[in-house]
């Protein structure tokens, strides 16, 4: 269900790149809330138009491209959620905070929001699983078995689940699969940890490995560096982001890998509503953008 409301002329005229999927402020009741542009109606059109039409109250820079707004739809059905319910998880209280500044380019393609009908994206696909030997000390010398693993996943946008005990080298592994990902081609890589202490030491591996920008996000953080990371997500710059479960509602651009670790943790099951689970989610996302998902555990679900 949408409402209507007006765009007012020095809104316009200040930001005229006004298009589906972006985030503006509105006032419902008494309230102010955070919504999206569902659709746009020129005056030429004619409406008959019986009650009261609110103003736009701010026009935010941050736009949804067409597939995220899919994909929050696709969310929403999922769980028996509202809509609402959903984009509230995508568009955080922080974002009008002050923010370390970033140059955004956003899509400029049409889209049409919330498109229920997803017979295609809500098949899991089939998911590859690899077992890995155990690995004596922290040696970066992959075997041919695990190099053959590697390539598998570098070449096929599947879902992947990596086998091993601890000690297996499982991490070093998939810190190899990100370095690859991003040396040819931009693009942003998401990384979930179930637990907070585990975001710095992947951040460690992967600014030693890669040498490319790595953001941690968490909800221990500050609201300003939330909003500098949410701000990096929806630009075109590359980089890698190690985060908790709420990392997954950043507004990724260009997002080319998703890796879960310790995918049978039960911090990615979120049990109060809005009630989902961080890894269902994440699969059907990889479905519906095409990327390669890599699931890892010593102790699968």
């Amino acid at each position: 269900m949408g409402f209507l409301y007006i765009i007012l002329h020095y809104l316009y005229k200040h930001d005229s790149n006004i298009d589906i999927g972006r985030v503006v402020k509105v006032t419902f009741g008494k309230n102010k809330y955070y919504a999206i542009i569902n659709g746009l109606i020129t005056k030429e059109e004619e409406l008959e138009i019986t009650f009261e039409v609110k103003n736009i109250e701010k026009i935010l820079h941050i736009k949804f491209e067409h597939l995220l707004l899919k994909y929050i739809a696709i969310f929403a059905k999922y769980n028996l959620l509202t809509i609402g319910s959903v984009i509230e998880l995508f568009i955080p209280n922080y974002i009008e905070k002050n923010y370390y500044p970033m140059i955004l380019n956003v899509d400029n393609q049409p889209a049409h929001l919330f498109d229920m009908n997803f017979k295609e994206t809500s098949k899991l696909k089939k998911i590859k699983k690899f077992n890995l030997p155990y690995i004596e000390g922290e040696s970066v010398n992959f075997t041919n078995e695990q190099q053959k693993i590697l390539s598998d996943m570098l070449n096929t946008n599947e879902i992947f689940f990596l086998n091993g005990e601890t000690g297996s080298g499982k991490t070093v592994l998939a810190v190899e699969l990100a370095a690859r990902v991003l040396k040819n081609k931009k693009g942003k890589i998401l990384i979930i940890t179930p637990e907070i202490i585990l975001n710095t030491q992947w951040a460690q591996m992967l600014k030693e490995r890669t040498g490319m920008p790595i953001f941690i996000f968490n909800n221990k953080l500050s609201p300003i560096y939330k909003n500098s990371v949410y701000n990096w997500a929806s630009s075109q710059d590359s980089g890698i982001l190690v985060g908790a479960r709420s990392a997954m509602f950043l507004p990724f651009k260009d997002l080319q890998l998703i890796i879960i670790d310790e995918e049978h943790s039960s911090s990615l099951k979120q049990t109060s509503y809005p009630v989902y689970h961080a890894k269902e989610m994440l699969i059907l996302k990889a479905k519906l953008f095409n990327i390669p998902l890599l699931l890892i555990s010593a102790t699968p679900t």
